[in-house]
């Protein structure tokens, strides 16, 4: 009897503190702060590159949702998730092009997923805007209808 109630307390006691955490937001998932093989951009660092690079290719890597109606003016969508390595190199055939990926923020893996990819399939210039359209809407930034 005493061996039962002490499993209960701890089980409460376990409970009651993954539930503070939610409640003060710690619980929520926020991608890596770093990407090996890639090259982390803030809002500004990337519309630098847009003015810097004539062939930089912008990768909207969120999944195709109807809430997801805009985006950075000339990205393309590639959903992470599912993005093939032929879809890659269809969009991007140089591996030498400055090749950037985001999604919605800092909260979404979907980029991350898709900057590791690219790493991986061997683009040389890889950039991960961690943000996402979210840290570039806030920032007042122009945004783009979405072509799916």
């Amino acid at each position: 009897m005493k061996n039962r109630f002490y499993r209960y307390a701890v089980l409460i006691g376990v409970l009651l503190l993954f539930s503070n955490l939610s409640a003060q937001g710690q619980s929520r998932w926020q991608a890596p702060i770093l990407l090996e093989g890639a090259t982390k951009v803030s809002a500004e660092e990337l519309v630098d590159l847009i003015a810097e690079f004539d062939n930089i290719a912008i990768i909207d890597s969120r999944p195709l949702r109807a809430e997801n109606q805009f985006t950075i003016d000339g990205a393309v969508a590639l959903p992470g998730r599912s993005m093939s390595p032929l879809q890659l190199t269809q969009a991007v055939a140089d591996k030498f092009t400055p090749v950037v990926f985001f999604c919605d923020s800092i909260h979404s893996s979907h980029s991350y997923r898709a900057a590791k990819k690219g790493v991986a399939l061997g683009y040389a210039n890889v950039f991960w805007f961690r943000g996402g359209i979210q840290e570039w809407a806030d920032k007042g930034l122009p945004i783009a209808a979405l072509h799916k």
